[in-house]
């Protein structure tokens, strides 16, 4: 005989841990910043999700964070540009020319 229970049974649920991608970011370097970087960025980011889909969370975190390295490295060295060339172009109106 069976019972009718008004309370049905729950699953457990495990939590999956947070996992980013960067993926987003990737594509912005590339677009506007230095594609190099950005490339790579949208490589490993990818990878990163296919990994987490799959299940496997530790090699996706490595693959994420490869993929912040190299996109903290593209903006880092495309900032140091940047200032460079404006540097370079304030001293060029600070210094008179000379020699005339």
């Amino acid at each position: 005989m069976s019972q009718n229970n008004p309370y049905p049974v729950q699953q457990q649920f495990t939590p999956t841990p947070y996992v980013p991608d960067y993926l987003v970011w990737a594509i912005l370097e590339t677009l506007f910043c230095c594609q190099p970087f950005g490339i790579a960025g949208i490589v490993y980011s990818a990878m990163a999700l296919g990994a987490k889909q799959q299940g496997n969370y530790q090699q996706a975190m490595e693959n994420a964070k490869t993929a912040r390295l190299l996109l903290l490295i593209g903006i880092s060295g495309y900032a140091l540009i940047v200032m460079g060339v404006v540097g370079f172009m304030l001293l060029g109106a600070l210094v008179p020319l000379s020699g005339m």
